[in-house]
């Protein structure tokens, strides 16, 4: 007996379709034509603030990504040396207030 595909039936509120309706799909693809055309358009705010020699002046050269952020310590390396500084702080203050409550009478 062969296998059959499950079929979807679109009177069926619980069927997975995008558009129920070719009026739906029609508009889904005007939306879609309508965003790519916009993406299209010249922007003359942006466009008309560069100055005649920024204009002519060639694109800057391109940095390796690697080179060109900066190498953060790993977030444990800092947190232990945040916690061993703060440990210190602790205890230091600590001290003091042990030499504090000896010195009050």
């Amino acid at each position: 007996m062969p296998v059959q595909a499950p079929r979807f039936d679109s009177s069926r509120p619980d069927t997975p379709r995008l558009c129920r309706s070719p009026l739906q799909l029609i508009g889904l693809g005007l939306v879609l034509a309508a965003c790519t055309l916009s993406a299209c358009t010249r922007v003359p705010e942006l466009e008309d603030q560069l100055s005649a020699d920024l204009r002519s002046q060639p694109y800057p050269s391109l940095l390796p990504l690697d080179g060109a952020l900066a190498q953060e310590p790993l977030p444990e390396t800092e947190s232990a040396a945040l916690a061993e500084t703060l440990d210190t702080r602790a205890a230091n203050l600590r001290r003091r207030a042990e030499e504090l409550r000896r010195r009050t009478p």
